[in-house]
């Protein structure tokens, strides 16, 4: 198992700026991949997606990037665990 977190910041002020380019590798690769956001809470917005035949978990942190490591705990850690 995979997770790529795109980094961001939340609000409308950043959206397509630099501070958002992480959400924007994301949402490119969601798009590609045909995945929908699935999983979403206060802090973290998630899609699950298959390539290359492995399971890759698509996140977006919902808080401003110094605090996107407490929004981003419940993913999956190595070897698909919890962390």
């Amino acid at each position: 198992m995979r997770v790529v977190v795109g980094l961001g910041n939340p609000g409308s002020a950043y959206v397509e700026t630099r501070h958002n380019v992480g959400f924007a590798v994301v949402e490119e690769l969601a798009g590609r991949w045909g995945v929908r956001w699935t999983r979403t809470c206060q802090a973290l917005r998630a899609a699950d997606a298959v390539c290359a035949g492995e399971q890759v978990t698509l996140a977006e942190p919902q808080l401003y990037m110094n605090r996107s490591g407490s929004a981003s705990r419940p993913l999956p850690g190595p070897g698909g665990r919890r962390t």
